[in-house]
This record gives structure tokens, C-alpha cells and sequence, in this order.
């Protein structure tokens, strides 16, 4: 054995979950940016989803199809298109501060390409704190 292989047995030490914060990808005619955010760790991942089942049920579903029962990750992952014409950002994240593992979009959006004076226009999916957070950023509009 060289003294660069390892013992048998032994193995690497684990790095822990590979968070990709930039896929981009063609849709059509538009070219889409999807911008991790952040997330958020928990316990779960019911009753957040399966409301409406028993929680046994959502277990046994969950290790059925090798998915943790325990913990729970909700990622946060707005959207940028380019129409060609256009920069659409689809929500605007959770804001700088809410949370230690998310608010980290405007940075992001430079890093895929582009500056926030770049979107013409945003688009709110709905108004929880994590699609709306970011709409403001030292008082003024983002």
C-alpha cells in the first residue's frame, strides 16, 4: 500500500450536502437562472406537508422512497428569466437578515450575470415572508 491509498475499510470523511446556489438552463426561446436563496432546517417534514394525512402515513411514505422522516430542508429558489427582451425575476427571496442560511439573492443575482438594475420586472407568486422579503433593501426598493 502507498502511502497516498488509504486502509482498507477507511474511507473519505463526508463533506455534507452539495447546494449548486446558480443552475441555469434554455426553456424555449427564454434562457431561466434559478437562484438559491437559501434554506431553512427543521423538523419534519410534516405536518408541514401531508396536512392531511396521518403522520404515519407521511413516515411511511417518506421511508419508503429513502427520504428523511426527521429532518426537513425547504430551499428557497427564485427564478430569473430572460426573455430576450425582457429580465423577469419571479419573487425576490427572503431579504437580507431573516434568516442566517438564506437572504443572500442580490448578491447572488451578480454572481449569475447580471446587476439588480438589470430586472425590469418582478413578479410576486404569492406573499410569504420567503417570496417577498427581498423586495426592500436598506429602505429602499430593491
Amino acid at each position: 500500500m502507498s502511502q497516498n491509498s488509504t486502509a482498507r475499510g477507511s474511507s473519505a470523511r463526508m463533506l455534507g450536502v452539495l447546494r449548486p446556489q446558480i443552475y441555469r438552463f434554455k426553456l424555449g426561446s427564454f434562457e431561466v437562472t434559478q437562484i438559491l436563496d437559501g434554506f431553512r432546517a427543521g423538523p419534519g417534514p410534516h405536518p408541514t406537508f401531508g396536512q392531511d394525512q396521518s403522520a404515519e402515513t407521511v413516515h411511511n411514505l417518506l421511508k419508503a422512497n429513502g427520504l428523511p422522516t426527521t429532518n426537513f430542508e425547504h430551499h428557497f429558489v427564485p427564478a430569473l428569466v430572460n426573455t430576450g427582451r425582457e429580465l423577469v425575476l419571479f419573487d425576490t427571496g427572503n431579504g437580507n437578515g431573516r434568516m442566517a442560511t438564506a437572504g443572500h439573492l442580490r448578491d447572488l443575482v451578480e454572481t449569475a450575470g447580471y446587476t439588480p438594475q438589470q430586472v425590469d420586472a418582478v413578479v410576486i407568486t404569492h406573499g410569504h415572508p420567503d417570496h417577498i422579503g427581498g423586495l426592500m433593501h436598506e429602505g429602499k426598493p430593491a
